[in-house]
């Protein structure tokens, strides 16, 4: 038996596990980004933020799917089933997968407009692309279910089980589909959040005002809404692209409460009542407030809070079209990944801390500083516990029990006695 060069590195401790995301995914993120921010920033075909947002996003992922199938190969991975050469067409399992995906999609519909969050104008940009191409996705989803239910390996998944289950009228039989129907959850839930957020950051940035601002307080907050835009096109893109036949989708999503609960409650609507109530570590007093006046100081930390910003950003460019919350859809060891299992968690604590300045109160006092940081830790602990339970639900794969291994041995924090990043 041989051993590659890469087995051979990665038994000795000195190389992670090969990444689901290469190099090629990057460098097509880096092609389709650029391209897409010329067409959506520059040549302007649609002045709409929420139809830019839709362009931004189709132009930004049409390489980095090319590069998943074509060099990545991703399709072809363990647990995918993905297989081109198969040809398989048969109408009755297309039709239980339509069927179910037809009434997953009416669920999901049903609770937006049941839940009175939705009517909210935070959400108005994505419920604008239901409202305008729901008909689209319907009819796109015929083609692109019979194309993967012909060739999958084994085509009665989870979505035909789903399907079958309903057209047998055995409803109680879905608990047997929960993770998969948790999968589903998660982009119901976050997929709205991401595109509002990304068409709102579009539309900002192109009405970005240099003149109304001092040249440094100008350069710091375009850079910061840059990298946010930067952020949230990974979270939207991803979102939208879990797909088998790309070989991105979802493996297998977070079982438990306690992973779901410290996650959900970083974000809207939760995230309101977390830090309104309970964690409010800022006291409406600003870094750029407190070193208004000196404008070298402005600068240097302006920097600083920028490059984790940066760094932040790109954590998440390393995902190309695999982001997503709460679930397993292949294992990232490459990028900033190669340091820590947890980078975007390091990088965005310590920006938090930068940015919101809990140590430096408004009213100078020490007991306000030290409650302040109380509240910051206390942040600090949810993301601690939301790198536990993600931890816990990918060492399931064997894959990520060997990059664990590695990040113990060479991350950067292997000085310490246990690694939690």
């Amino acid at each position: 038996m041989t051993f590659s060069l890469q087995d051979q590195a990665i038994s000795r401790g000195d190389a992670p596990p090969q990444s689901v995301c290469t190099n090629a995914t990057m460098l097509a993120v880096i092609l389709g980004m650029t391209v897409s921010i010329l067409v959506t920033f520059w040549l302007r075909p649609v002045a709409h933020g929420p139809a830019a947002a839709l362009l931004y996003i189709a132009i930004f992922a049409a390489p980095v799917a090319f590069a998943e199938i074509v060099f990545n190969k991703s399709h072809l991975a363990p647990g995918i089933g993905m297989n081109y050469a198969r040809r398989d067409i048969s109408l009755s399992r297309t039709l239980r997968k339509l069927v179910g995906l037809w009434t997953i999609f009416g669920v999901i519909g049903l609770s937006y407009w049941l839940f009175p969050v939705y009517g909210q104008a935070l959400y108005a940009p994505f419920f604008w692309l239901v409202e305008t191409f729901w008909w689209a996705l319907l009819a796109v989803s015929i083609p692109y279910v019979a194309l993967v239910d012909m060739h999958q390996e084994d085509p009665k998944d989870s979505l035909w089980s789903v399907g079958d289950k309903i057209l047998t009228l055995r409803p109680g039989a879905l608990r047997d589909e929960r993770n998969f129907l948790l999968g589903w959850l998660v982009k119901a839930y976050f997929l709205p959040l991401m595109y509002s957020y990304l068409s709102n950051e579009i539309q900002s940035l192109r009405d970005f005002d240099f003149d109304s601002m001092r040249p440094s307080q100008a350069v710091y907050s375009f850079l910061y809404s840059g990298m946010l835009f930067l952020d949230l096109t990974i979270a939207a893109a991803g979102y939208m692209f879990t797909l088998r036949a790309l070989g991105t989708n979802i493996r297998s999503t977070e079982p438990t409460l306690y992973g779901w609960v410290v996650t959900v409650m970083c974000y809207a609507p939760f995230w309101t009542v977390v830090y309104g109530g309970y964690l409010d570590y800022n006291q409406d007093w600003s870094w750029g407030a407190w070193l208004w006046d000196n404008e070298p100081l402005y600068i240097a930390w302006a920097a600083a809070i920028i490059v984790l910003k940066t760094l932040w950003a790109w954590t998440a460019l390393t995902f190309g079209i695999r982001f997503s919350n709460l679930t397993h859809r292949g294992i990232i060891t490459n990028g900033p990944y190669r340091w820590t299992k947890h980078p975007s968690y390091v990088f965005k604590n310590m920006f938090w801390w930068l940015i919101a300045i809990p140590f430096i109160p408004q009213d100078g006092s020490l007991l306000t500083a030290l409650r302040n940081c109380a509240l910051m830790a206390g942040v600090n602990l949810i993301y601690y516990a939301r790198a536990i339970t993600e931890e816990r639900h990918l060492m399931k794969d064997p894959t990520y029990v060997a990059y664990a291994d590695y990040i113990r041995r060479n991350g950067m924090f292997r000085f310490f006695s246990r690694e939690r990043d």
